[in-house]
């Protein structure tokens, strides 16, 4: 058994999650910098 299905995550379809590197705010898939430390780093998760 995978961590994915432990956690129950598959077979829910995909989940995208974006957030800043630099304080782990939560954005959404548009933004270009956070908006609450002004970072450009922006990670991309897909689950």
């Amino acid at each position: 058994m995978g961590v994915l299905d432990a956690l129950g995550v598959r077979g829910r379809g995909e989940t995208t999650r974006y957030e800043c590197r630099n304080c782990g705010r939560e954005l959404t898939a548009d933004a270009e910098a956070c908006s609450g430390c002004g970072s450009g780093e922006i990670a991309h998760y897909e689950f």
